[in-house]
């Protein structure tokens, strides 16, 4: 008898072994019956026709039938499925055939079973591939939702509190002014706390949000061509007032040269690096000094002081929102750890770096790059 006669010979039998050794439950049995009668018949088609894939389009639909809980569980693996249905099918065989007979059909079946494993399995990683990318979808989707909720609600909190402290920042300012009248020294030095704190305060929340626009990379910026010389100038004459009564020296160092930049955050870079240096630095013998360089096409800018230094270990997590050095320091003499996040976000949207350099009581130097104008 030929191979394929000798499988015909076998179909009742198999129906019935197969979906026995597939499954205990009657009730599993029986849907697993379901499914073999087409597989023994496209597995009689690939034998006549030496076409294996001839099984393709069911193995297909045996991959996606498993339901999510399964898939969840790895249960139901299709792979295995045909790996017994071939164990059944051999124990059968070399039951029933004479020896000859059952190796003649175990060699011409070998092919089909060989091609289903390797389709199933390439089959079967798609379809998972498939299901685990749409649930990282719907999960992406869902994390977009909440960062636009929290970006909504910090936008709505910071502009209901800022609406408050401008009037009271304005009238303080008129009171210590003499515009609204003479006060008393007490008064005047009360008036001066609230004005301080408002602006303090006022400066937090544009700092929130200032950090808000680096992490979602929505920081606009106003190009121009400007002198490094007059935004360091700039910077000097707001610190100055601070820093002489503490005997601190402010330092400009830099060379006239163009830079292609947003002057106002370059500025606030400045302010930002320079305030954190006064916190470090000593009293009477401090120096914060500001230096340029040009560097092919771009301008490298140091802002250098002899302050406490920062631990190596320490260094790393600089540029961090909300990290803080010393928090004993920064307590007392305020500070949100926002800048220097604040900063980094500023100069990567102008396409430079910035980096830090520090030993322990030997100062720190803040670097960063911007890219040189043109002078013309």
């Amino acid at each position: 008898m030929t191979v394929n006669e000798n499988l015909k010979r076998l179909r009742e039998d198999w129906l019935e072994r197969v979906p026995r050794e597939l499954a205990e439950r009657e009730g599993v049995r029986a849907g697993f019956q379901e499914l073999l009668v087409p597989f023994f018949h496209l597995m009689e088609r690939s034998l006549e026709t030496g076409e294996p894939i001839w099984m393709d389009s069911l193995l297909a639909e045996w991959v996606i039938a498993p339901t999510e809980t399964q898939l969840e569980a790895m249960q139901n693996n299709s792979v295995e499925v045909i790996s017994h249905i071939f164990r059944a099918t051999n124990d059968l065989i070399r039951e029933i055939l004479n020896e000859k007979e059952a190796l003649d059909l175990l060699s011409a079946l070998l092919p089909i079973f060989n091609h289903s494993m390797e389709f199933i399995s390439i089959q079967e990683i798609q379809f998972r591939v498939k299901h685990i990318t749409n649930e990282l979808n719907q999960a992406r989707m869902v994390v977009e939702k909440l960062e636009k909720t929290k970006s909504d609600f910090i936008s709505v909190a910071a502009h209901e509190l800022k609406t408050p402290l401008i009037p009271i920042s304005g009238y303080a300012e008129l009171f210590l002014d003499g515009s609204l009248g003479n006060i008393t020294e007490l008064q005047r030095e009360k008036m001066q706390v609230m004005y301080e704190n408002s602006i303090r305060l006022t400066t937090l929340i544009q700092d929130i949000l200032d950090a808000r626009k680096v992490e979602l990379k929505r920081l606009n910026l106003n190009i121009q061509v400007e002198s490094i010389k007059e935004i360091a100038k700039r910077c000097i004459d707001i610190f100055r007032p601070i820093a002489e009564p503490k005997g601190i020296r402010l330092v400009d160092e830099t060379q006239d040269i163009m830079i292609k930049c947003d002057p106002e955050r370059i500025l606030q870079v400045f302010n930002n690096v320079i305030s954190n240096a006064l916190k470090f630095v000593p009293a009477q013998y401090g120096t914060i000094s500001i230096n340029s360089r040009i560097d092919n096409d771009t301008v490298m800018i140091s802002i250098k002081d002899n302050g406490i230094g920062i631990p190596k270990q320490k260094q790393e997590d600089l540029f961090k929102k909300f990290y803080q050095v010393d928090k004993t320091l920064t307590r007392k003499s305020g500070g949100t750890g926002l800048g220097l996040a604040i900063s980094r976000g500023i100069i990567e949207a102008h396409g430079g770096k910035i980096w830090v350099e520090s030993e322990e009581n030997q100062g720190t130097t803040v670097h960063f790059t911007i890219q040189k104008g043109d002078s013309n």
